[in-house]
C-alpha cells in the first residue's frame, strides 16, 4: 500500500497467477478501481464486500470513493435555486407593472 485515505487507497502487487484481489470493505457502489490506470469492474464477494479479479504479473491499484449521487444532487439544487431566484425577480418586476 502506497497511500491510504478515507476515500483513496492505492498500491502495487505482484501476482505468480490470476487472482482475486480481496478487500474487507462493504461493496458500494460510489467505489471506481483502477488497475493500471485503466477502469476495472468491481465484483461483489463474500457475502457484500469488493474484490476485482487480476492476471498474473505487477498491477498498480487505486481506489477512489465518490458517493453516489453527490453531483447530480449539486446540479438539483442549483437548478432550483435558479428558478427560485427567476420566480422571485418575475414576481418582483409583475409588483412594479401593477403599482
Amino acid at each position: 500500500m502506497t497511500q491510504f485515505s478515507d476515500n483513496h487507497i492505492e498500491g502495487n502487487i505482484k501476482l505468480q497467477t490470476s487472482q482475486l484481489l480481496y478487500w474487507s470493505i462493504p461493496f458500494d457502489i460510489g467505489w471506481k478501481a483502477l488497475v493500471d490506470g485503466k477502469e476495472q469492474k468491481i465484483e461483489q464477494v463474500s457475502f457484500g464486500f469488493m474484490g476485482i479479479p487480476l492476471s498474473a504479473g505487477n498491477h498498480q491499484i487505486s481506489l477512489q470513493y465518490e458517493a453516489p449521487y453527490v453531483s447530480m444532487g449539486t446540479k438539483v439544487a442549483l437548478v432550483a435555486w435558479l428558478l427560485y431566484i427567476a420566480g422571485v425577480i418575475f414576481f418582483l418586476i409583475k409588483q412594479r407593472k401593477l403599482i
